[in-house]
């Protein structure tokens, strides 16, 4: 299995069908924010990474969200790839991919917990699509997503219980895996 194309790269403007990476948190947790965007003084490869600042209050949530104009059809591809680099270890996040439409998304994730490697240098990350499965409270816990389906991804956070998820993370090379490469 190899990395096939780019979702993003964060070189060139928002990708195709998208109008770019957009913010979103709980705004009625009083404390939460959360910010993302291209930073052009940490990359993997090129010049350009996507930041994304985060302050979670326990029992909340915030994303950094791109979202298609329709499906991107991603049904040859075989899953997900992409490289971290973060702020400090132990910071959680998740990888979303959204189906359905947009006024009724279904939400499938899967979670990651920042490793020490992260924190000098960059951590490369492979998801098949049957890791990316849906979230407990909707109606297809644990059910893989479907790539036919998708209309967009996110960076999520939330948190451990009683516990803020407060940091950085950095992500390069957003793409997708494709099977026989």
């Amino acid at each position: 299995i190899g990395v096939g194309s780019r979702i993003d790269d964060f070189e060139a403007g928002a990708p195709n069908g998208t109008y770019g990476w957009e913010a979103y948190w709980d705004e009625g947790m009083a404390g939460t924010t959360l910010s993302c965007g291209v930073d052009s003084s940490m990359a993997n490869a090129g010049s350009s990474s996507l930041r994304i600042d985060f302050h979670i209050e326990p029992d909340s949530w915030g994303t950094c969200a791109l979202s298609y104009d329709r499906p991107p059809g991603l049904a040859s591809s075989s899953g997900l790839a992409f490289d971290y680099h973060a702020g400090a270890a132990e910071l959680i996040f998740n990888i979303d991919a959204h189906g359905g439409n947009p006024d009724a998304r279904t939400t499938y994730h899967y979670s990651v917990e920042t490793v020490p490697e992260s924190v000098d240098g960059w951590v490369h990350m492979e998801l098949s699509w049957d890791q990316i499965v849906g979230v407990d409270w909707e109606a297809n816990p644990g059910q893989p997503v479907d790539p036919a389906e998708i209309i967009g991804f996110a960076f999520g956070f939330n948190t451990y219980p009683d516990t803020p998820n407060s940091g950085t993370i950095w992500i390069d090379n957003f793409g997708l895996l494709n099977a026989g490469e």
